[in-house]
């Protein structure tokens, strides 16, 4: 539609198409089925259903469902990558190729954002105090668990995220959800250092993107590993983050780690954040720990808090299930045996 008119008598209003013969009528009330059909041969290219809902309906309404359905999108973008859903935790684009996170926001509406409120839950049911001031996601990806936790009551999110496609995403996410005036978005990878790193990217799991880390990338490759491709992206201690976005430790309520493997050296950059009494939540991937070289410093960093939990056994069974480092030993060398191309054993860790 190229141009608009509108008559003073009785305000009518008309969009042009790209034939000046067919006309959109924008506000007539209700619809006739002449104009149903006007409206479908622009916007659709064909007639429409018998007995479609329109008839009767409001003009505008009406065309703008039609011009933003499915159908629509796929007529005039029959190339896009992106695809939007509003679900159970809000609206959110994602890449048609993503077939986990993405794919299940688009076929059921939700990823697995309601672990975030059961965490709260629990913490609070344990005698953990939280204050929701503010949420910090390392790895949020798309922004599924810090939008959760907006909704759940927290003030304001820190997320940081490696990937610049997904980086992109994440803001568009938090302006979808009205959420973009709480939100800090860094495009940055989480680790011991500050400098540049490879991340290394999966072609089909956009929430499996990995930091490569010197010649550990020789190790076991069980996903295919060395046929990603590569992504040059900047790295930083979480303590130059901190410090660079003034970021205050002590208004952190909990902080969630999802680096696929990366953990350790995310918790060795993170001094600030360890002395703290702030709950960590930590992806615990044991093929991801292996590859990465990383599963010696987060032991590392372990003792340097009072005690962790296993959070998926403990949210299971509604109370603490405590773990030492004898277990989460065992527990590595484990899961580590059990991967394969099809299973990828992991759990949660929740750190007091």
């Amino acid at each position: 539609m190229s141009e608009s008119s509108e008559s003073t008598q009785g305000r009518e209003v008309v969009a042009h198409s790209a034939d000046p013969q067919m006309m959109l009528p924008l506000n007539r009330v209700p619809l006739t089925a002449a104009d149903v059909s006007a409206i479908y041969a622009i916007l659709l290219g064909r007639h429409p259903e018998e007995g479609c809902q329109w008839v009767g309906m409001e003009a505008l309404d009406s065309i703008l469902a039609i011009a933003t359905s499915e159908e629509a999108r796929s007529r005039t973008l029959p190339v896009t990558e992106l695809h939007f859903s509003e679900g159970k935790f809000g609206k959110f684009l994602t890449h048609r190729d993503d077939q986990i996170i993405g794919s299940l926001i688009r076929s059921r509406g939700y990823f697995e954002e309601d672990i975030v409120s059961q965490t709260m839950v629990f913490l609070e049911k344990i005698g953990v105090r939280v204050n929701n001031t503010h949420f910090l996601d390392i790895g949020a990806n798309i922004g599924t668990h810090s939008i959760a936790a907006l909704k759940y009551g927290f003030n304001k999110s820190i997320c940081i995220e490696a990937n610049v496609e997904n980086y992109k995403l994440l803001k568009i996410n938090y302006i979808l959800n009205d959420f973009d005036m709480r939100g800090v978005v860094i495009n940055a990878a989480a680790s011991s250092y500050d400098g540049i790193a490879t991340l290394e990217l999966s072609p089909t799991n956009f929430g499996d993107h990995r930091i490569r880390v010197g010649g550990i990338a020789k190790a076991r490759s069980v996903h295919g590993e060395e046929e990603r491709r590569e992504q040059a992206v900047p790295v930083r201690r979480l303590d130059t983050i901190f410090r660079e976005f003034a970021i205050q430790s002590n208004l952190i309520g909990l902080t969630w780690i999802d680096t696929q493997g990366h953990e350790g050296h995310v918790l060795s950059g993170a001094s600030e954040l360890l002395a703290g009494q702030t709950p960590i939540v930590i992806e615990f991937w044991p093929y991801g720990l292996s590859r990465s070289g990383g599963y010696q410093m987060l032991r590392e960093a372990l003792f340097r808090r009072d005690r962790f939990l296993d959070l998926r056994r403990s949210l299971d069974a509604g109370s603490p299930v405590v773990c030492d480092i004898d277990q989460l030993d065992l527990m590595f060398s484990k899961m580590l045996e059990q991967e394969s191309p099809t299973n990828s054993p992991h759990t949660d860790l929740l750190v007091l």
